[in-house]
């Protein structure tokens, strides 16, 4: 049986391959994607405890923007399938009437789309995330159900399906799983938004874990 630290010990080096797979030093992950740089090097190191069950959450939606898909299981406990590339992460496309951007965009939806049914797509139609993001833009999430999961939704970015079945894209800030209901907050405090720091029930709750800037690298609208 392993010890607790022969645990945080191996947690930490699969973070720290996770990060070796995204070619990114603990700085750049740090500027990109607002973690602060000794809570990142408590959790390669590891120091004062090493990676959290929150702290793994967060780097796993930081680096899947980055094109690297891991479980919370795997990074956590070594356990279930190990860790993915995006498809044509670490290579070059040949292309012919689509845009490079085009074609990148359709084979990372294509991974999705086989990967199951407890992912969901979603396209942000108006500015209410801006200015982090803008309409077209193509945002995939993973099922949450499980009240732990749930819980650790909190300041996350997810899409969310309310009681009439309309799905959209918020933060959460606060959540009940039992009662299943939820206060939702956006990007733009300005936008057209029903549901500005609004609590009401939801029926389920996808963590959003891949975006791609559709409006900044492509024109055209692109469904995954």
């Amino acid at each position: 049986m392993k010890t607790p630290q022969k645990i945080v010990h191996d947690r930490a080096q699969r973070l720290r391959k996770l990060r070796a797979m995204a070619r990114l030093t603990r700085k750049a992950i740090t500027e990109k994607h607002q973690i602060p740089p000794g809570t990142l090097q408590n959790w390669e190191m590891p120091r004062f405890g090493g990676l959290s069950e929150r702290g793994a959450h967060q780097i796993i939606q930081a680096l899947s923007v980055e094109g690297v898909y891991a479980s919370f299981e795997w990074l956590m406990m070594g356990v279930g399938t190990p860790p993915k590339l995006a498809p044509g992460t670490s290579r070059r496309y040949r292309t012919h009437n689509k845009p490079k951007a085009a074609n990148k965009l359709t084979e990372e939806g294509e991974y999705f789309r086989s990967s199951g049914s407890k992912y969901t797509d979603y396209q942000l139609d108006d500015d209410v995330m801006s200015p982090k993001y803008a309409a077209g833009d193509i945002f995939i999430g993973i099922a949450r159900s499980a009240t732990r999961e749930m819980i650790a939704l909190v300041n996350r970015l997810c899409i969310i399906q309310l009681a009439d079945g309309e799905k959209i894209l918020r933060y959460i800030q606060t959540i009940n799983p039992t009662a299943k209901t939820v206060t939702l907050f956006t990007q733009h405090p300005n936008g057209h938004c029903q549901h500005k720091a609004a609590t009401c029930h939801y029926l389920q709750i996808w963590q959003v874990i891949w975006v791609r800037h559709v409006s900044k690298t492509q024109p055209a609208r692109l469904s995954v």
